[in-house]
């Protein structure tokens, strides 16, 4: 879409910028973006980020990082998870099986990730897919692979300024990364990363000219449209008396078509963890009443037979009505990945193909590393 909904209310100014990002797939021009850019300018060269150029020979992947316990700390509120995957499978001899949820047969299948990385923490990897290309972040870097069938092949790594935790695409396929304290900043299609005048967490429709904007300390969501900014259904969510809506937090939301996604914590019942549906009009469409179907949900997304959700340790299958179809046990999902290991599930896409592609990290030999999964059968 050509529409910039952001253009009338916001002046976007840059934060700093790196050098060109190789991708398999371009971003969109300027005029594709949801935010206005006509006022932007670039930063000295002092301000500027660095990305790696994949196609020269580096010494990226022998480079040992650092981290003190301050760095790896979330800016999101942290979920405990007490069912991440954990059996007693045989590393050298165990496949993939299909496993039984919710009456439908699931099957996976590993892609092979050219040139992994190692990650900060288990739970601060995330990421969007864009065309054939999956960013992943991780904390102050992102890396971008070219997915192709069961292979994934690296493409670009960019040196962030600032440690993000959400990452997002519009309608046109423009990313953007945000966190709780942090301004907002997209890619361009020069490669380079623009900081906007946003604060917080932003959820994008990628179907339509909206977003949201939220964090965990806000007190109101608010919704950009069409150039207009206004509440959305959220507001006042940490007083009592002129609340409205159903949570006093919240932590997460995905736009997923049509849908909205929202998970917080419930202000009537004692701050439970829950899951609310909404239309992007703010129609309430389903609140999760088992205070446990909502809890550290960190994505959902789209398939052929209603949405297929995950927390870090469990995967859902959810009707297109919004209520829950299924959620598998640990074993199950060991069964499924054919695996030993802990694995940390993080976040889904959908394919054109109809799988669900998983991003998942994974412990070994001491490191935390990203895996991934095609998953079929929803």
């Amino acid at each position: 879409m050509k529409t910039k909904f952001f253009a009338v209310m916001l002046a976007v100014t840059l934060a700093f910028s790196c050098t060109a990002c190789s991708s398999k797939k371009d971003t969109p021009d300027s005029t594709d973006n949801v935010i206005n850019r006509a006022n932007t300018q670039k930063t000295t060269d002092t301000e500027k980020s660095t990305v790696t150029d994949i196609a020269r020979a580096t010494d990226i992947e022998t480079e040992t990082d650092v981290y003190t316990a301050d760095d790896i700390i979330s800016d999101t509120e942290n979920v405990e998870d007490t069912e991440l995957i954990e059996t007693e499978i045989d590393n050298d001899t165990s496949q993939p099986q299909e496993i039984e949820l919710a009456g439908y047969t699931l099957t996976a299948e590993q892609v092979e990730l050219d040139k992994s990385f190692t990650a900060v923490s288990s739970d601060r990897i995330t990421g969007e897919m864009v065309g054939d290309t999956l960013y992943i972040l991780d904390k102050n870097k992102m890396y971008g692979y070219y997915i192709s069938g069961t292979s994934a092949e690296k493409s670009s790594e960019l040196k962030l300024n600032s440690d993000y935790t959400k990452i997002d695409a519009d309608s046109s396929g423009t990313v953007y990364l945000s966190g709780d304290t942090l301004n907002a900043a997209y890619l361009a299609e020069d490669g380079e990363i623009y900081e906007t005048e946003i604060s917080g967490k932003l959820a994008l429709s990628d179907t339509a000219d909206f977003g949201l904007v939220f964090s965990r300390k806000s007190d109101n969501v608010l919704k950009y449209s069409d150039g207009d900014t206004e509440n959305w259904v959220l507001t006042n969510m940490h007083d009592n008396d002129t609340r409205k809506g159903d949570f006093n937090m919240i932590s997460n939301i995905e736009i997923v078509g049509d849908r909205v996604f929202v998970t917080g914590s419930s202000a009537e019942e004692n701050n439970a963890r829950k899951l609310g549906v909404y239309s992007t009009d703010g129609e309430l469409i389903m609140l999760s009443d088992d205070k446990t179907s909502g809890t550290g949900i960190v994505s959902l997304t789209n398939t052929e037979n209603g949405y297929m959700a995950c927390s870090h340790g469990t995967l859902a299958l959810w009707n297109y009505d919004g209520s829950l179809a299924g959620i598998s046990t640990s074993g199950e999902l060991a069964k499924l990945f054919g695996l030993s290991d802990t694995i940390t599930l993080n976040r889904l896409f959908s394919l054109n193909d109809g799988a669900v592609l998983a991003l998942c990290t994974m412990e070994t030999d001491g490191k935390t590393q990203p895996v991934l999964y095609r998953i079929m059968g929803f």
